[in-house]
């Protein structure tokens, strides 16, 4: 037996021992991450298995939505004030059906999706009276699967019988992943209008306007959903990110703050965020030394000290903190610590393996191009272009390079999905990806719905406060023309 002080301590105790039973508490207290966070980080984390069972605690006014989440949904919502007797007879039950259903979870657990399908029509012919369970269960695994139509079919069927908010989520990811972007904007905004917690809802509807090119709803969305959970650190992560793109940096400084803060020490603690802030904090610094400026400076370098710390001094970070750092006294006037700054980064980038130089070759040109290191850093880019062909992603994304100056735009866009998928993540590569698929998309309509859900994945899962200052305005023109060309085709697949 434990007993967590926070939501952070709760979810170190999962990731360090197995528990019978996890009672959390929905209400930590002001401004603090709620239960419902501990277990959405607990799953992602991989501390919450399928077996193990989570009950939420809650008013009875937030009982029944708090347990209409699809992914993140807790075993059992307990309404204060308790029955003792009538809790023991709700616990001994969820033990009994945990305890039958502990063939099929250990397959979950296993990431056995294909095996545990089979087992579900087994189970829920013995088992009638935990079918809204199974059929949640199941749902996930035709998602799981990549069976969206098999999924959508249920998920409806499922709110023919009764309204829970769990399939409607459930609907709408299955009709995001068919490219039915109108049908899923309709059947996700009466969640977001209706029930603040559904964090799924908010988070998908966000992507909706933004496949379909409408950023300013999508960033009306997410600061709605940041009022409603301020402790959520995606959602304030994926506003800063918006904000950015629409050029308000000023704002972006507060949700990317936000979003530190209340991811550190989480699964949703990424160096991106803080590079975020970063650049944020850049627009406000001047060779004036205004006190914003100054307080701007202070805190950029604040941030690039906590970075470093938080992710124990891993190599990238430290060459990004330098490079980064090089820029901030260079846009303050501070011309011998900005060249001593310049040139540390560069030793480091020299430093490191030839695929994150390959990776980084942009940031690393765009930021030294007003320092004495302008002419070395094209040089070292020259040279990093040269030796990119020894590796297995390189070539594919210079043979995808050669293909798109030519006018192959198929040849091109399948050369750099080659390189995505052997350098996943990477800016570059995602960049040159999405462009020719833009392009391909343009010429051969019978495939225009399945490489535009390819080119939406991609380009929203990039990080926009990581990008160099070219690959920002590359970002923006691609994301006007995905917009564009979603819109064309009605919003559906």
């Amino acid at each position: 037996m434990a007993a967590a002080s926070s939501a952070n301590m709760a979810v170190s105790y999962l990731q360090e021992q197995s528990f019978d039973f996890c009672f959390v508490a929905y209400d930590l207290g002001p401004r603090a991450k709620t239960g419902l966070q501990v277990i959405q980080e607990a799953t992602l984390d991989g501390a919450r298995r399928f077996q193990d069972t989570f009950v939420l605690v809650a008013e009875p006014e937030q009982a029944e939505v708090l347990a209409g989440a699809l992914e993140y949904a807790p075993d059992s919502c307990l309404s204060k004030p308790y029955d003792p007797v009538r809790l023991r007879q709700c616990l001994d039950r969820l033990a009994r059906v945990k305890q039958l259903l502990l063939p099929l979870e250990a397959l979950l657990d296993r990431e056995q999706w294909a095996e545990a399908l089979g087992c579900f029509e087994h189970f829920q012919g013995l088992y009638p009276g935990v079918r809204p369970y199974f059929l949640r269960l199941k749902g996930l695994v035709l998602l799981r699967l990549q069976r969206y139509e098999e999924a959508l079919a249920l998920f409806a069927g499922v709110l023919q019988e009764r309204d829970v908010d769990w399939a409607h989520i459930g609907q709408g990811v299955a009709l995001f992943r068919l490219g039915r972007y109108r049908e899923a904007q309709e059947c996700l905004l009466r969640l977001t209008g209706q029930h603040h917690t559904a964090v799924e809802a908010f988070i998908l509807l966000t992507l909706v306007h933004r496949v379909l090119g409408d950023p300013g709803a999508a960033q009306m969305l997410l600061r709605k959903a940041v009022i409603l959970q301020p402790s959520m650190p995606q959602l304030q992560s994926d506003l800063a990110n918006l904000m950015a793109l629409e050029g308000d940096w000023a704002q972006a400084v507060t949700a990317w703050r936000e979003a530190l803060n209340y991811a550190r020490h989480s699964p949703f603690q990424r160096a991106d965020d803080y590079y975020g802030l970063v650049q944020a904090l850049l627009q406000q610094i001047d060779e004036r030394q205004s006190p914003a400026s100054v307080a701007a400076e202070a805190e950029a370098v604040r941030t690039l000290e906590a970075a470093v710390r938080d992710f124990m001094g891993e190599p990238v970070v430290l060459f990004r903190a330098r490079l980064m750092g090089a820029q901030i006294y260079q846009r303050s006037g501070n011309r011998s610590m900005a060249e001593q700054a310049a040139r540390d980064a560069f030793e480091r980038y020299a430093a490191l393996p030839l695929s994150d130089q390959a990776e980084l070759v942009d940031p690393l040109v765009d930021a030294l191009e007003f320092s004495s290191l302008a002419q070395a850093s094209l040089e070292r880019r020259q040279e990093v272009m040269r030796r990119l062909a020894t590796l297995d992603w390189g070539r594919a994304n210079l043979a995808g390079m050669v293909s798109y100056r030519k006018g192959h735009y198929e040849q091109a866009f399948d050369r750099f999905r080659e390189a995505e998928a052997l350098r996943g993540g990477s800016p570059g590569v995602v960049l040159n990806l999405v462009q020719s698929g833009l392009r391909v998309a343009v010429s051969t309509p019978a495939r225009r719905a399945e490489i535009l859900r390819q080119c939406s994945d991609l380009l929203f899962d990039v990080r926009f406060g990581v990008l160099s200052h070219r690959q920002q305005e590359r970002y923006r023109a691609l994301c006007r023309r995905l917009g564009e060309l979603n819109r064309s085709q009605g919003g559906s697949g």
